[in-house]
């Protein structure tokens, strides 16, 4: 490690990838540099960390290979934790952008995160002013204000209750030969619906056909009366969507 006096120009490699290059010494607790990078941003560092070249750059892409912590008021660490918005920042990250998330997850392989929330700073702005984003039992929720919708953003996304996240949740798929919502009932079929948290029986039918058009039925019903239910905690446009909601 080279002992010489630190000058304005010099540059030094950092650990983490990149360089740096001194704009201006000014004492041996006190260098100012620059990051070589397309964002230039400068810092105040000690001369021991630069020649060990541990200068962080808050720039760079160290989460899921998108995401930065950017420069801001937004800390990622909490009373020695991860604080809450860092936690659910990384995590909507990791379900767009990891191989292994997709492979345990394969709907997320079309999931994306607008460009302003690969910022930390940026998605913590929003999560201290978005409603509920603290409150136990509610979770971030991208297609109830903007239905199909695979982006993460804060046009899309609010935070909604667990009863109102899962609401829709295969409603209109299937389960083995048999449509949603509908089993075998000896030589007949019953169409059943889980309202919270319990399976009801709606009707025994004839052919699965007609099961399934009860459980939709029941299925528009308790939607609605989800929506109503939460309606003063909910965005207006997730209210608008479920109150209007039709089975797919």
């Amino acid at each position: 490690m080279s002992k010489k006096r630190i000058k304005t120009g010099d540059i030094f490699q950092i650990n983490e990838g990149g360089s740096v290059t001194v704009i201006e010494y000014r004492s041996a607790l006190e260098v100012i540099i620059q990051h070589n990078d397309d964002r230039k941003h400068k810092a105040i560092v000690r001369s021991y960390n630069l020649r060990l070249g541990a200068v962080k750059n808050p720039y760079r892409k160290s989460v899921c290979g998108v995401g930065f912590v950017g420069v801001g008021d937004h800390k990622v660490r909490a009373n020695n934790k991860d604080s809450p918005a860092y936690r659910l920042w990384s995590r909507i990250l990791q379900r767009a952008y990891t191989e292994e998330f997709h492979k345990r997850h394969p709907a997320y392989l079309c999931v994306t995160v607008c460009p302003e929330w690969m910022d930390f700073q940026l998605f913590a702005e929003w999560w201290t002013k978005e409603p509920n984003s603290d409150r136990d039992g509610f979770h971030l929720d991208k297609d109830l204000r903007i239905s199909g919708n695979k982006e993460y953003s804060p046009r899309a996304c609010s935070f909604v209750p667990v009863q109102v996240n899962s609401l829709l949740s295969n409603c209109s798929e299937f389960c083995g030969k048999l449509p949603q919502g509908v089993t075998n009932h000896g030589k007949k079929f019953r169409a059943r619906l889980r309202v919270n948290g319990k399976r009801t029986t709606l009707a025994i039918c004839s052919t699965p056909e007609q099961a399934h058009k009860v459980y939709l039925a029941a299925k528009k019903q308790n939607v609605v009366a989800v929506a109503k239910k939460w309606e003063n905690l909910l965005h207006p446009e997730v209210v608008a969507y479920l109150s209007s909601w039709k089975p797919g």
